[in-house]
């Protein structure tokens, strides 16, 4: 189970911002993608849309820029809740 799925927002944070530091810097596209979603996912469940927005789109680009087989509807229902 992950800090996200206990609602322990701020040690969810925390790692989701080390998995991006990281992946960003061994310029991993998928590990990028997913750490991006993972926190635009956790500030959506925090109330704080414009952070998540900013997350989910830059994760979505990755999908797309990369040609990721993974996560694209996911991430556009997340980015569809944004607009409710």
């Amino acid at each position: 189970m992950s800090y996200l799925e206990l609602s322990d927002w701020d040690r969810a944070k925390e790692n989701l911002m080390r998995s991006l530091e990281l992946a960003t810097r061994l310029a991993n596209p998928r590990w990028t993608y997913i750490a991006h979603v993972g926190l635009g996912q956790l500030f959506l469940h925090r109330g704080d849309l414009t952070s998540a927005g900013v997350h989910l789109e830059r994760g979505l680009r990755m999908i797309e820029r990369f040609q990721l087989l993974e996560g694209r509807p996911e991430v556009l229902m997340m980015l569809g809740q944004l607009q409710q």
